[in-house]
């Protein structure tokens, strides 16, 4: 966040002397008219005064916009800058390490919390025009009656004093129950996420609406009462004092000889034209915008302590060929948030080879997915050695030789990453071929129609890692939700076609009807490689 201020200090200069400008020519050009109305009128006055009014409004038009733009460019920027650089952050963490963060404070960092800082900021330049007009007003005062003046500042201190005591109080309050709204954002998540299983079990879908969303929405509405109710409060003793303000300049001064009947009608006039209101206004967006700010500075905290991937050591010229990519003890260590192995891969070895279908079985916790991600970089092993075609390689830095379909895959509307010509009528082909051709479209380079059951979803996922055209294709369970003709398709024509075109498959799968199908086997059991055999 400190860099991005550094970053847009000048903008924010030449803002605040754009600012400092307009309210500088403002208050000239009161000052003009008030030396009219008290000295001149009611004679004509001279034609050089009305060159010189007309100026300053010019004058005022070309700074206001100039600082206005500025501020429109300014708070833009910073938060698209922002943005950028959390998802930045987030996209250079290396899988195992993203996958421990809680991922409703990342969502809510990059929508609300980013929402609220850009209002904020627009508030904040608000707040500073303001200030920028009552110190030009004070200025005034000050030149008609000192002694008012210095009355009007000591008032607006204790005002302001009063008032910053209440913002801190509700602050805290807006930060727990902002806590309470990542709670809220979670749970809501959970109603999307598990809405099948609340609608099967009704005990569950009372529990979990009575126990849980409904307490965590109650917590978070009683917080943001009690922090609406303190700007309440410290608005009406703010509102007190600036009728305080009057007592010494109408009720006081004037019958100890202190100020004339004229001065006071003027030093009254100029005070009512202090934006008290439009002040108090923006302080709440400002105290949110310190919260807002607190809170990124949080999650950019967390993202700086998580593990990077590195890209130092990615080869200059890739390789799309190889005659062998052998893994030798590899292990693994799984760890939770806290640093507690809870799982591991045990000195797996084992070789892929170019035109071969490699199927991996094995039970529920037998590290099957774990060791796809191992295999394809995604995750770092502990130890252990991968070489290809004989040299040693750190395979964090060949993930491109891979396409993977994982079971918890996501779809992307565009075709991302794939060469700029994409070859339209091989796509076309795929989306017949998978029968998806009366469900979706690809138009306008990207699909449309993403509406589809999850077997659905997991063929377009195959099309689309097929246009990817990689020497490798990782299967985690993919015909699971497939019906048998698919599942026919998938293994008697689909991988062994793509075998001919020189691809190496790994697939895992539980279908041991298809099991022929596969050059090799190799079965895990617990994190260790149990059998290897030829099919």
């Amino acid at each position: 966040m400190k860099e991005i201020i550094n970053h847009y200090s000048k903008d924010i200069r030449n803002y605040l002397l754009g600012t400092a400008a307009c309210y500088g020519i403002n208050l000239l050009t009161i000052i003009l008219l008030v030396n009219v109305l008290v000295y001149i009128l009611p004679q004509p006055p001279e034609f050089r005064y009305k060159i010189m009014f007309l100026s300053s409004l010019i004058m005022l038009y070309f700074t206001y916009c100039y600082a206005r733009k500025k501020s429109v460019d300014i708070t833009e920027n910073i938060l698209s800058e922002v943005r950028e650089k959390i998802i930045e952050n987030i996209r250079n963490c290396d899988l195992q390490s993203f996958e421990k963060i809680d991922k409703s404070g990342g969502y809510n960092a990059i929508t609300l919390e980013t929402q609220i800082f850009s209002e904020s900021i627009e508030k904040m330049f608000h707040l500073i025009e303001e200030i920028f007009f009552t110190i030009s007003t004070l200025v005034l005062i000050l030149i008609v009656s000192p002694l008012s003046c210095w009355l009007v500042i000591e008032i607006i201190c204790c005002s302001i004093s009063i008032y910053s005591y209440y913002m801190l109080k509700a602050k805290k309050l807006i930060h727990e129950a902002r806590n309470k709204e990542r709670e809220l954002f979670a749970a809501t998540r959970d109603v999307v996420d598990g809405f099948k299983d609340l609608k099967l079990n009704d005990q569950k879908n009372d529990d979990f609406y009575h126990q849980c969303l409904k307490v965590k929405s109650a917590d978070n509405r009683k917080l943001r009462i009690e922090a609406e109710n303190l700007l309440i409060k410290s608005n009406v003793y703010s509102i007190i004092f600036e009728y305080c303000i009057f007592l010494p300049i109408v009720f006081i001064l004037p019958y100890m000889g202190k100020i004339t009947p004229d001065i006071m009608m003027v030093t009254m006039t100029l005070i009512l034209f202090i934006s008290f209101g439009s002040i108090k206004s923006v302080i709440p967006f400002i105290v949110k915008l310190g919260v807002s700010i607190e809170r990124l500075i949080m999650l950019e905290e967390t993202l700086k302590q998580l593990k990077k991937e590195t890209s130092d050591s990615i080869p200059t010229q890739k390789i799309h060929t190889f005659k062998e990519i052998k893994y030798h003890n590899i292990c693994f260590g799984y760890s939770d948030i806290s640093d507690h192995s809870t799982f591991f891969l045990k000195n797996i070895s084992f070789s892929i080879y170019p035109e071969e279908i490699l199927f991996i079985s094995g039970g529920n916790g037998s590290g099957k997915s774990t060791l796809l991600k191992v295999i394809t970089g995604l995750y770092a092993s502990s130890s252990g050695n991968v070489f290809i075609n004989g040299n040693e390689i750190d395979i964090t830095q060949y993930k491109y030789l891979f396409s993977a379909i994982f079971t918890d895959f996501h779809l992307f509307n565009r075709l991302y990453g794939v060469q700029q010509d994409i070859d339209q009528k091989k796509l076309k082909t795929l989306i017949e071929m998978m029968n998806l051709d009366q469900r979706l479209s690809y138009e306008d380079n990207r699909f449309t129609g993403l509406e589809l059951s999850s077997g659905q979803k997991k063929r377009l996922a195959l099309v689309i890692s097929l246009m990817e055209d990689k020497p490798i294709y990782i299967f985690d369970e993919w015909a699971a939700d497939q019906m048998p003709h698919f599942m026919d398709y998938f293994y008697y024509y689909l991988l062994p076609d793509l075998r001919k075109k020189g691809k190496s498959i790994i697939a895992v799968t539980h279908d041991d009807d298809y099991y022929h199908t596969a050059d090799r086997l190799i079965k895990l059991d617990y994190g260790q490689l149990k059998t290897s055999e030829e099919t």
